[in-house]
């Protein structure tokens, strides 16, 4: 379902057992699908440009279907969403041989990445999540294919004009094993 500003209510979806993606794009939607008790679960969730998104409440679906070998989650320009919490339902249990891709983007309320701890190998891609100040939940992660995060650039210029970058990533103590 996408740019469909009239659409304000998914609930009719409440009798859907399996569904292998599931996309909610420019959307004024402010709550997720109920799906049936018995839901299988999902292969790639895409919730994009959902301003009136506050949280993914019921989205503790159970389980992601694991017969592709990967799974994903792509959660970007959702202004008032203040966690992913949620997420742990369907991606809680450690998978063994399954990558998770996983973009988390545009998130100006979500304050931190609980709900990613089962996360152990895949595609991380963390941008512009300002209030967001710690990676803890990602100490499961041990092979990234792609490992990308940037909290944002400013730009600044000079009184010449000339322009540079700063970095708005919080200061870190480094990683595990490291000390500042």
């Amino acid at each position: 379902m996408q740019r469909n500003p009239a659409l304000v209510d998914v609930s009719a979806l409440a009798h859907v057992r399996q569904v292998r993606f599931i996309e909610l794009q420019d959307l004024p939607i402010t709550t997720l699908p109920s799906f049936a008790p018995d839901f299988h679960g999902f292969r790639t969730l895409d919730l994009s440009g959902l301003p009136e998104l506050v949280d993914l409440a019921p989205a503790a679906w159970p389980g992601l279907l694991e017969e592709y070998g990967a799974v994903g989650v792509t959660i970007v320009d959702v202004p008032k969403l203040k966690s992913i919490a949620e997420l742990a339902g369907p991606i809680g249990a450690p998978m063994a041989d399954v990558k998770v891709v996983l973009e988390l983007a545009d998130l100006p309320s979500l304050t931190d990445l609980t709900g990613l701890e089962a996360v152990r190998d895949g595609y991380v891609r963390l941008a512009r999540l300002p209030q967001v100040t710690s990676l803890v939940p990602l100490a499961g992660l041990e092979q990234a294919d792609d490992l990308r995060c940037s909290w944002g650039i400013e730009h600044h210029a000079d009184a010449t004009g000339e322009t540079s970058s700063r970095s708005k990533l919080p200061p870190t103590g480094g990683g595990p094993g490291r000390s500042s």
